[in-house]
C-alpha cells in the first residue's frame, strides 16, 4: 500500500514539474492525465497567481466541478428564457417599477410579493451612479426575497468554495483519510 502511494506521489510530482502539461498565458491551465489530483498548486511565479490553485482538466472531478459552476452561473439566463413575457412585463410594472423595493442605488431588489427569482433591473431617471457604473450594470438582478434566488446564490457560493474545502482534505502529495 505504501509503495502505491509513493508511486502516485512521484507521478503527481513528475507531472506537475513537466512544462508540457501547462498551457495558456502565465501557464495557468494544467492538463496531466498521470496526476491524480483535481486541484494542484499554480505554477505561476507572478505575485498575483503564485499562491493560488489551478484545475487539473484531466480529472473527472475537476471537469464535473467546472461544468457545474458554468451551469449554475448560466442558470439565471436560462431561467429568464422560460418566463412568460406578458406576465413578466405585468409583474415588472406591478412590483419592480416601485422605488420602495430597490436598495443600494437600485442594485438590490427585495419584494416578497413578486414571484420571480430574477428581475429586470429598473432604470430610474434620477440615479446618482456614475456613467461608467451604469455602462457596466447588467440587465438582470436577483430578488433576494425569493427562495429560488437564494438557493441559486447558495449553490454558487458552495461551488466556489468547493476547491478550498477539498484542499483541506487533500494534501499536495497524499490523500488524507
Amino acid at each position: 500500500m505504501a509503495s502505491s502511494e509513493a508511486l502516485r506521489s512521484y507521478a503527481n510530482s513528475a507531472s506537475w514539474t513537466d512544462i508540457n502539461n501547462w498551457y495558456g498565458p502565465y501557464k495557468l491551465l494544467y492538463y496531466a492525465p498521470l496526476d491524480s489530483r483535481p486541484f494542484v498548486p499554480s505554477r505561476s511565479t507572478t505575485s498575483i497567481f503564485s499562491k493560488n490553485r489551478t484545475v487539473n482538466f484531466a480529472t473527472v472531478e475537476a471537469n464535473v466541478w467546472m461544468g457545474s459552476l458554468l451551469v449554475a452561473a448560466a442558470y439565471p439566463w436560462i431561467r429568464r428564457k422560460f418566463y412568460d413575457r406578458k406576465e413578466d412585463e405585468r409583474l415588472q410594472v406591478r412590483y419592480a417599477s416601485k422605488r420602495g423595493h430597490w436598495y443600494g442605488y437600485n442594485n438590490f431588489y427585495f419584494c416578497r410579493e413578486d414571484p420571480r427569482a430574477f428581475v429586470v433591473r429598473n432604470k430610474f431617471d434620477t440615479t446618482t451612479s456614475s456613467a461608467l457604473w451604469r455602462f457596466f450594470q447588467k440587465k438582470t438582478t436577483v430578488n433576494f426575497c425569493n427562495v429560488e434566488a437564494n438557493l441559486w446564490l447558495c449553490a454558487i457560493i458552495a461551488l466556489a468554495f468547493y476547491p478550498i474545502l477539498r484542499m483541506e482534505n487533500y494534501d499536495d502529495e497524499n490523500q488524507i483519510a
